[in-house]
């Protein structure tokens, strides 16, 4: 009896430890399974984040919106201020330099030696017309009364009639040549022998006196050295007065189709800002120097003088032969400053902005990148409407626009791949 109570027991416990087995199995089971969901819970949603992600990336690109704005708008281009002689001249000569002349930076005055060629100084004089004449005995118009206005402010006395070359103007130039060291030459070159009557015949050739209109000047140049050969042009002399011209880059004036800049009005950016007019292009005329070496003549100072302001309108390439030359990126504009100006000394770089058009009245405006094309220039609004745009002025990227219910309460889509006129 006691071995078959034993027997049952036995038989209990070895069931019960086939529950337990079983039941943690299945434990273990479960357990695997729930990781598996929560791993697989995991990567579902970290791809639905990141899809999230991304498609409010993509609408937050697709939806960049701008709001129309209402202001004027001005269409410019923009320069520079530069300073330069109010006039300038190329002193012509030929011959060989016996004295060395003015140097570079000397300055001047009336009556003053630019130079001497063949041993006849070349004189400078106030006066604005040209020398077209050789100055002599029976010489008359208003350069010989240039010349004796100059002579009388030299201290010399003119009786001769105003714009008469006779006697007394040809004493006080005999005694002038004389006073600066030089034998008197005759209107024609030929030097005068010193006897009693010869200061009669007492003169200036033609290429031997400058009139210049506004004094004192400077040499820009050094007006030869001694033993020099000269053909055409001696140096260049320019006043001290000085006027203010505009330089634009071509650059700037490439879209504007030739049109005319004169009368344009212009903010001259300093402080305080200034305001000017455009007058006209200035030109620099060619250059009369020959390097052919031939023989000649200049018929009047008019082929020299300028009575405009210099340009830099040609540059000499880097190795500094002056032959070879090439067209600047500028062109310069003359302007018309009122008096009551006041600019800086230093005017070197100060910016200068050329109004072409301007809006009279505050306008709609939108960022040219707001703008799609096809058949029409159209814009999309943030609430999904197309409106057909009527384009105005524009300028640096902003562009005036008119529509069917268009209001400064727009806003405006910016598409995310930006149409082009005609585009697809």
């Amino acid at each position: 009896m006691w071995r078959s109570r034993s027997h049952v027991y036995k038989e209990k416990v070895k069931k019960t430890n086939q529950h337990v087995s079983v039941s943690r199995a299945y434990t273990s089971m479960l357990t695997i399974a729930s990781l598996f969901l929560i791993i697989l819970c995991t990567i579902i949603a970290t791809v639905g984040v990141t899809h999230s992600l991304y498609h409010s990336a993509t609408t937050t690109e697709k939806l960049a919106v701008v709001a129309v704005e209402k202001k004027r708008i001005e269409q410019n281009i923009h320069g520079s201020l530069v300073r330069t002689a109010l006039y300038s001249i190329s002193v012509p000569s030929q011959g060989i330099v016996t004295r060395a002349g003015s140097t570079q930076g000397s300055e001047l005055n009336l009556g003053s030696v630019i130079g001497v060629v063949n041993e006849i100084p070349i004189f400078l004089f106030a006066g604005e017309v040209p020398s077209y004449q050789p100055l002599g005995r029976g010489a008359q118009g208003e350069d010989v009364a240039q010349l004796q206005r100059g002579l009388r402010g030299l201290g010399y006395s003119i009786y001769d009639p105003d714009g008469i070359f006779s006697d007394s103007t040809a004493l006080a130039l005999f005694h002038y040549y004389r006073k600066l060291g030089f034998v008197p030459h005759t209107a024609e070159g030929t030097t005068l022998s010193l006897d009693t009557e010869a200061w009669k015949s007492t003169g200036i050739p033609q290429n031997n006196i400058v009139f210049f209109p506004q004094l004192p000047a400077v040499a820009t140049t050094n007006c030869g050295k001694q033993g020099q050969e000269v053909s055409s042009e001696l140096c260049k002399i320019e006043s001290t007065a000085e006027s203010y011209s505009l330089s634009i880059p071509s650059g700037e004036l490439a879209t504007l189709n030739n049109s005319s800049l004169t009368g344009k009005k212009v903010r001259i950016l300093s402080s305080p800002q200034q305001t000017a007019t455009i007058e006209n292009e200035i030109t620099v005329p060619a250059s009369s120097s020959s390097t052919s070496g031939q023989d000649e003549s200049f018929s009047s100072q008019e082929d020299a003088l300028s009575l405009t302001h210099q340009s830099d309108s040609t540059l000499t390439h880097s190795d500094g032969d002056p032959s070879q030359k090439s067209t600047t990126s500028h062109r310069i504009f003359s302007l018309s400053i009122p008096q009551e100006t006041k600019l800086p000394d230093n005017i070197s770089d100060i910016p200068v902005t050329v109004i072409l058009k301007t809006t009279s009245n505050p306008v709609l405006t939108l960022p040219a990148i707001a703008l799609q094309h096809e058949k029409n220039t159209f814009i999309k609004t943030d609430k999904g409407t197309r409106i057909n745009v009527r384009v105005g002025l524009c300028n640096a990227g902003t562009c005036e626009v008119s529509g069917p219910h268009l209001s400064e309460s727009t806003r405006v889509v910016i598409p995310a791949q930006l149409s082009t006129p005609g585009g697809e």
